[in-house]
C-alpha cells in the first residue's frame, strides 16, 4: 500500500510541475549560460531560463532542481519570480543588498526559503569553498514541506564585485536527492566564472 502511495505521489508530482518551457541540455558538452558562467552537465538535463536564473531538473522541479543565480545585483532576490508566484508571501521576498558579508548572505537565503512556508529549515557546514575558480562558500540545509516531505540541499557560491553568484541544489531526501547528487557535485566541478 506504502509503495502505490509514493507511487501515486510522485506521478501526480511530475504531471503536475512538468517541464513546460525547458528545452534540453546535452550532456558531455560546456555549455556558457551567460553572465561569464560555463558548465560542463555529465548527462542531459532539462532547463529553463529566466532573467538571471537558470533552473535545471531531470524528474520536475519539485522532485529535484538546480537553479543557477547568474549575479543578482542590489535589490535582485535568490528565487526567479516563477518560484515566487507560487509563494503565498510572493510580495515579502527579501532583497540582495550590495555589501552584504557572507553570514547575511546565508541569512538571506534562509529567509528566502522560509517564503515558501518551509518548515524546520537548518543549515550546516557554513564554511569557505572554491566557486568557480574564485573565493566563495558552501553549506547544506534541509527542511519539511507543508506537506510534511523533506527535502535537503547543497548551497554554493560567491560575491563577485557587487553581484552575488550561487547554484542551489534542492531534492526530496526520498530517493531524488541523493540520486542526482553525483550529477550536481560534477556540474559545480566544472563551473567557470569569466
Amino acid at each position: 500500500m506504502m509503495k502505490r502511495c509514493l507511487g501515486l505521489f510522485l506521478a501526480t508530482t511530475i504531471l503536475l510541475t512538468g517541464c513546460v518551457g525547458y528545452t534540453l541540455v546535452k550532456g558531455g558538452q560546456k555549455l556558457e549560460l551567460g553572465q561569464g558562467i560555463s558548465v560542463k552537465p555529465p548527462r542531459d538535463w532539462n532547463r529553463r531560463t529566466e532573467g538571471k536564473h537558470e533552473i535545471w531538473t531531470l524528474d520536475g522541479p519539485g522532485l529535484q532542481y538546480i537553479l543557477f543565480v547568474k549575479g543578482i545585483e542590489d535589490g535582485g532576490r535568490i528565487f526567479p519570480a516563477s518560484r515566487r508566484r507560487a509563494s503565498p508571501k510572493k510580495d515579502t521576498f527579501p532583497k540582495f543588498r550590495k555589501g552584504m558579508s557572507l553570514l547575511e548572505v546565508r541569512e538571506l537565503f534562509e529567509a528566502s526559503l522560509s517564503r515558501y512556508n518551509a518548515q524546520k529549515i537548518a543549515i550546516a557546514g557554513f564554511a569557505p569553498a572554491e566557486f568557480g575558480g574564485k573565493d566563495g562558500f558552501r553549506f547544506t540545509f534541509t527542511y519539511s514541506t507543508e506537506s510534511g516531505l523533506n527535502m535537503r540541499g547543497i548551497v554554493a557560491g560567491a560575491l563577485l564585485g557587487d553581484k552575488l553568484f550561487m547554484v542551489i541544489y534542492n531534492g526530496t531526501e526520498l530517493f531524488f536527492f541523493d540520486r542526482s547528487k553525483g550529477d550536481f557535485e560534477k556540474i559545480l566541478a566544472s563551473l567557470t566564472i569569466i
